[in-house]
């Protein structure tokens, strides 16, 4: 997981091994882009309403 920073020193990042199955609920909390195309808001309005089924929550950021 990458946010990126005005360079590449800036940037922060998050690496994570996982072991074993990965499922939905082992999400907390996604942190993504925000969109800039009216077809992606829309699939941002669904994942939204999917992690907050499982109590997850999202973040934008520009």
């Amino acid at each position: 997981m990458l946010k990126e920073g005005s360079s590449s020193v800036d940037d922060d990042f998050v690496e994570v091994h996982i072991y074993g199955s990965l499922h939905r609920k082992n999400v907390a909390r996604m942190t993504i882009r925000k969109p800039k195309r009216k077809a992606d808001e829309a699939m941002l309005k669904q994942l939204e309403a999917d992690l907050r089924e499982i109590g997850a929550t999202i973040e934008t950021y520009e």
